[in-house]
């Protein structure tokens, strides 16, 4: 029988970090969201999965309601944060899922606790090869944020993660809520995933040994940031999860064509249909 959800505190590095339990008791779901979101863009799937399974969502720091605390703001840091997670409440067997940047997060807590996890969800993931070494694009980031300000940058950021048939309000809401994460965690998150990227995503992720499945509905785009994909397309960075996760047991791939990078808000009962195929 699922339980009503319960919200909890958890504290490393002087940070609170604020997470939501939820479900019945079965296997454990752990919803990792993306750069400058929150917890509360998993809605759709923690209402889904609490049925059947013991669902658990949480706000990275400095993000949502979380505070920043004495650790850096990057990938490094919140993996070990979520794997803190995961030890104060002792998950086992768990199906772990992220969103864009929470894809990195993924992949960097099951490097500390890779005993707990079964499972690897990652959703509308990227790597940024492109644009020079990652002390060119940091300058790039703090310049452009010089020059636009912070809500501009953002919105020039946010916007093209939307296609024209998104939905308008679920669209503005979004990037409205994103907006409101302070500036400096946003731009930390940001230069933290180009670095993260350029200089440790191929070996932390050649050394997953859990099942991945690979939730794909954009691409990169050099004249509008991203791009919708088209039925059954697979793209670089697929190809490259399938190439580097050498010790994975399997690296499967759904495609979710016409739509933006919110894959989860935007299609959640595909989200959630090819979710519950995978873990079984």
């Amino acid at each position: 029988m699922a339980t009503a959800p319960q919200m909890g505190w958890y504290e490393r590095n002087g940070a609170q970090l604020r997470y939501k339990t939820s479900g019945a008791a079965g296997a454990p779901i752990v919803f990792i969201h993306g750069l400058t979101c929150s917890m509360e863009h998993w809605r759709f799937q923690v209402k889904h999965f609490s049925a059947r399974h013991r669902v658990i969502a949480c706000d990275l720091r400095g993000h949502g309601q979380s505070s920043v605390g004495n650790g850096p703001i990057c990938m490094e840091s919140f993996g070990a944060d979520v794997a803190g997670l995961l030890r104060h409440l002792d998950l086992n067997d768990a199906t772990i899922v992220g969103h864009s940047m929470g894809s990195r997060v993924v992949i960097e807590t099951f490097r500390h606790v890779s005993a707990r996890i079964k499972n690897i969800v990652l959703v509308d993931g990227s790597r940024r090869t492109t644009g020079g070494s990652a002390d060119e694009r940091e300058a790039r980031i703090h310049n452009a944020v010089r020059k636009q300000g912070y809500k501009a940058y953002h919105l020039a950021q946010f916007g093209p993660m939307f296609t024209a048939d998104s939905d308008p309000a679920l669209r503005d809401t979004t990037i409205s809520e994103c907006a409101a994460t302070p500036e400096a965690v946003g731009v930390a998150s940001s230069v933290s995933s180009h670095r993260w990227d350029a200089g440790r995503i191929d070996a932390v992720l050649s050394g997953v040994s859990a099942p991945i499945l690979v939730i794909q509905s954009t691409k990169p785009d050099p004249n509008t940031l991203r791009a919708p994909l088209h039925v059954g397309e697979v793209t670089d960075y697929m190809h490259y999860v399938r190439d580097t996760a050498v010790k994975a047991p399997s690296v499967q791939f759904e495609t979710i064509p016409g739509i933006g990078h919110f894959t989860m808000l935007e299609r959640p009962d595909d989200v959630n249909r090819h979710i519950a195929t995978f873990i079984g």
